[in-house]
C-alpha cells in the first residue's frame, strides 16, 4: 500500500496517510478532524539500486595509458 500526503483545506494541516487508493474518502485530518482535504503532490522516494551510487558501491578508477 503506498503512502499519500494530503492538505486539509479546513486547517492547512499537511499528512501523510497509508491507504490502498480507493479508501480516499475515508481520510481524516488528525489535526481537525475534518475530511476535507486535497491530495499533494510530493516526490518520489524510489530509486534504482546503485543510483546515485550507495556508500557500498565505488566507481572504478579511470586507468590511464602511461
Amino acid at each position: 500500500m503506498p503512502i499519500y500526503e494530503y492538505q486539509c483545506k479546513k486547517c492547512n494541516n499537511i499528512f501523510e496517510y497509508f491507504h490502498v487508493a480507493s479508501d480516499d474518502k475515508n481520510v481524516i485530518c488528525p489535526e481537525c478532524n475534518s475530511k476535507r482535504k486535497n491530495k499533494v503532490v510530493s516526490a518520489s522516494k524510489f530509486m534504482p539500486k546503485g543510483f546515485p551510487p550507495s556508500p557500498q558501491y565505488e566507481f572504478p578508477e579511470k586507468k590511464y595509458p602511461d
